[in-house]
């Protein structure tokens, strides 16, 4: 059975981020559909803040994703004008029983790599969309991410791709901080009114700037 991902991320008035818990589930293709569900995520539940907690961050509890989700440490690409990171690297998932077949190890597009890395200050930071598709769901087309800020600049995200399967996305970090971000359907950082985190598969990153 062939399922397309898509895509129902949107802003409220533009200002504060909303995603419904069926809509979280739906992004994942279909495959995670665990039932009728209702609710909404605001801004208030922003529980990391701007330029902090980066270990907090990328090893909040996933879904179906098991702990730690951020082993790697951070990647030093110090004094490089460009950065690549790729979009939709494979990671081991931890599904449901029944979602897959008995004693098979499922790895799904989910992640960054690296997922955390210390560059430079005036370093553009490329996302490259890697192209791989979710074999267990539909192995024929790319599975779509987006990468969003968590840090928001006159009710926006400071930085925010198209929501893609293919292709390439730049922003240059002139400023030192870290900087936090996310894929919307699968590393939404917030938590709807009832408590349920939207935080599905863990897919987040870091860029940690410093000064030349």
């Amino acid at each position: 059975m062939s399922i397309t991902p898509f895509h129902t991320y949107h802003t409220r008035d533009m200002t504060t981020p909303e995603i419904t818990r069926r809509g979280a589930l739906r992004l994942t293709g279909g495959l995670l559909a665990l039932g009728a569900m209702s609710g909404t995520a605001t801004a208030r539940d922003h529980h990391y803040g701007n330029g902090n907690g980066v270990g907090a961050f990328l090893n909040a509890k996933a879904q179906f994703k098991d702990s730690p989700i951020w082993t790697s440490g951070v990647a030093n690409m110090k004094r490089q004008d460009v950065v690549e990171v790729d979009v939709g690297v494979l990671t081991p998932l931890d599904l449901p029983e029944g979602f897959a077949p008995p004693d098979v190890d499922v790895e799904g597009p989910f992640k960054f790599g690296p997922e955390a890395i210390l560059v430079s200050a005036g370093t553009t930071v490329k996302w490259v969309w890697t192209g791989n598709p979710f074999e267990l769901v539909d192995p024929n087309n790319p599975w779509a991410h987006d990468v969003v800020s968590l840090e928001m600049v006159n009710g926006a995200p400071l930085f925010q791709s198209p929501f893609q399967g293919t292709g390439t996305y730049e922003y240059t970090f002139d400023e030192p901080g870290t900087y936090l971000y996310y894929c919307t359907p699968h590393g939404y950082p917030y938590e709807d009114d009832s408590g349920f985190e939207l935080n599905l598969i863990g897919m987040r990153g870091a860029v940690i700037v410093t000064r030349r």
